[in-house]
């Protein structure tokens, strides 16, 4: 058995999203969006293991044998509101935010939904226990 570590091999090519709805309201969301710079995740095999890519993108936070190891060096986030939200309710949540994270929406009624963590390629996977390294990641088709 050897440990695996998967990461993107080009800088701010990694995208983590959290989507966000009113506790009285489902239909109405927020999503905040924070770009890394590195995300990197691993996992235990006997074997060279391959993940699933789609244009250029592997949702690496749906792979089941895969393991967050970390996301490092955040380069900037941005919000995504309902367009019929006024201005002042999205400032509201993002000084909430800005305050207290996710404590702070919570307060404000949201709860967080759903979220994903996206890299993008081109990849890097290492075999940990040999230092050996591949750029050909992608699963058979």
């Amino acid at each position: 058995m050897a440990r695996w570590t998967v990461t993107n091999s080009e800088k701010k090519q990694c995208i983590e999203s959290s989507v966000w709805v009113r506790s009285d309201d489902r239909d109405r969301k927020i999503v905040r969006e924070v770009r890394w710079r590195w995300g990197a995740y691993w996992t235990d095999s006997v074997e060279k293991p391959s993940i699933e890519i789609e244009d250029n993108c592997w949702v690496a936070s749906d792979a089941d044998d895969w393991d967050l190891e970390e996301l490092t060096d955040g380069s900037g986030s941005e919000w995504m509101f309902p367009e019929d939200m006024e201005d002042e309710e999205r400032e509201a949540i993002e000084a909430a935010y800005d305050e207290n994270d996710d404590e702070g929406l919570e307060d404000l009624g949201w709860t967080i939904w759903d979220g994903e963590v996206r890299l993008f390629g081109p990849f890097s996977l290492v075999n940990e226990d040999t230092g050996e390294e591949f750029e050909d990641v992608m699963s058979p088709q």
